[in-house]
């Protein structure tokens, strides 16, 4: 009866089909290079017309693509309608609301595809594969002067904004790193990704931005902390070693790079940073339950940093916590960062299993990277969610079987029974 038992715990092996995987690996690699490549117009956009394409893909296969959501999905949505509830109690229901909350409408669609695609699909290292390569074009063409310009001396790709330039070649790093240290790959494949990480990594170091720097520096320390084993651990820190050294040597023959970081270690100097986070805190603490609704936070963040910033109506954050806090207050950020913080833990979990610790460290990488800049509009961190979670939940499924037969077998305490 034992077998019995064990196979009818086991559900049959279900697989996202060839069309499905081929269409969300394009779209990952157009998503990457449409933040390079994109126009000022968004009717031309490289990743709308891949996401088209996925759409229409998971129509072929719906009951695995929109299978059962993770529980993050539901803190995020409750999160959005939060966000809109609030736009609609202002005077005026601005353009701006409406459309961002559309576009954390579609995130949380990707989110759910992409979760379900990663558990059912098999592809992790094909989505390391296409970061990898998508991010080396943005690279090659900067290196050949396609699109590549100069602003206070740090290299842009066709004057897109530093810092998210360097958050994509840090994602296209750690995917290369993933894929130099899988041991399942033949050693020729491995090698061939060393060229393409040195390549990714003088080109962060030539943006210049803090923030993508440590981005990577601490999606690479979460894998050297997070394998397992001694053999594994003695390789994460062989790994993290070279790859300090590689980046110390950069980072030194960068002066623009040099510089920016003395200033920031001698001066405590973010680039402005500093002083919009103080004003946005006490914007929280006016308003803190709901915050001061969508749109109407960002005018009175520029109203109140007027001097300093004439450029615009409204001042971003550049932090994603307090774009929630002075957006719906604690009502909202509580439900959004539960949900990164389930990410996070799925990711802790997933590290047992065959993604081994970097969705972890794609994870920790983004979490950094948006307290310097507003990323939950911005579709690569929902793709780094839904793997965490996926990674997560498949080392949930496979230890269920295992777990169920022990309960069945093996007996447990006796209960008393209840005398009122």
């Amino acid at each position: 009866m034992q077998p019995t038992l064990t196979n009818s715990l086991q559900p049959a092996p279900v697989r996202v089909t060839l069309p499905v995987r081929w269409c969300f690996l394009l779209f990952v690699a157009s998503n990457q290079l449409d933040y390079a490549f994109r126009t000022s117009s968004d009717m031309f956009a490289i990743s709308k017309g891949a996401g088209i394409l996925l759409a229409a893909a998971t129509l072929l296969q719906p009951t695995v693509c929109f299978a059962k959501p993770p529980k993050a999905f539901w803190f995020f949505l409750i999160y959005s309608c939060v966000y809109f509830l609030r736009g609609l109690v202002q005077p005026v229901l601005g353009e701006n609301t409406v459309m961002t909350t559309l576009t954390q409408l579609q995130c949380l669609l990707l989110l759910w595809i992409s979760y379900n695609v990663f558990r059912y699909g098999g592809v992790q290292n094909w989505v390391f594969v296409s970061l990898l390569l998508s991010n080396s074009v943005v690279a090659v063409s900067s290196s050949l002067g396609v699109g590549s310009s100069m602003a206070e001396g740090r290299e842009t790709a066709f004057g897109r904004n530093q810092n998210e330039l360097a958050f994509l070649y840090a994602i296209g790093l750690l995917s290369g790193v993933a894929l130099l240290t899988n041991k399942k790959l033949h050693s020729y494949w491995r090698l061939l990704t060393v060229p393409f990480i040195l390549l990714l990594l003088a080109k962060v170091v030539a943006t210049g931005s803090r923030s993508g720097l440590l981005c990577f520096a601490i999606g690479v320390v979460t894998y050297g902390m997070s394998v397992r084993g001694i053999g594994g651990r003695l390789k994460g820190v062989a790994v993290v070693g070279i790859i300090a050294v590689l980046l110390g040597y950069m980072v030194l023959r960068s002066d623009v790079t040099r510089e920016r970081l003395e200033k920031t270690f001698s001066t405590g100097s973010v680039a402005g940073r500093d002083k919009i986070a103080l004003v946005t805190f006490k914007m929280f603490l006016e308003k803190p339950i709901f915050g001061w609704g969508p749109t109407t936070h960002l005018e009175e963040v520029a109203r109140r940093e007027w001097n300093s910033y004439q450029r615009t109506q409204m001042l971003d954050t550049h932090n994603d916590l307090m774009f929630s806090l002075t957006a719906t207050g604690l009502a909202g950020t509580a439900f959004l960062f539960w949900g990164f913080w389930l990410c996070i833990w799925e990711g802790w979990k997933g590290r047992k299993g065959r993604a081994g610790p970097f969705p972890l460290a794609f994870m920790m990488g983004a979490m950094l990277m948006s307290m310097s800049g507003t990323m939950q509009r911005r579709k690569p961190i929902w793709i780094i969610s839904a793997m965490a979670l996926a990674s997560g939940a498949a080392v949930s499924a496979a230890r269920a079987p295992r777990m169920a037969v022990r309960r069945a077998f093996i007996p447990g305490p006796k209960r008393r029974p209840f005398t009122p």
